[in-house]
């Protein structure tokens, strides 16, 4: 999920996010980009004022949980979309994560 050098007190360590997190690991909802991607290394999030975009230094902090309809999930495909994140003029710290239903 990124660094670990990153305070306590971030966002990511809320209790709010921690909670959600928990539920989806009870199998209700699964992490609909991780059922298409395995691979490490896959962020839509970079601090753009050290160039971390470009070093791949990231967090994955966007997710889109879906849930099993019928026992599978209704996904179908999944990416995170790096070339939005370089919009002209300015680019964006957000790369937008985007999913495919049946």
């Amino acid at each position: 999920m990124g660094s670990a050098r990153l305070p306590r007190r971030h966002a990511r360590f809320a209790a709010g996010a921690r909670g959600v997190r928990a539920r989806s690991a009870t199998g209700a909802c699964v992490d609909a980009y991780r059922l298409h991607h395995r691979e490490p290394g896959r962020y839509t999030w970079w601090d753009y004022r050290a160039g971390n975009f470009h070093k791949n230094f990231g967090m994955r902090i966007d997710h889109l949980l879906v849930t099993r309809a019928g026992g599978r999930p209704r996904s179908v495909w999944a990416e995170i979309d790096r070339e939005a994140r370089k919009g002209k003029p300015m680019p964006s710290d957000h790369a937008p994560l985007v999913i495919d239903l049946d």
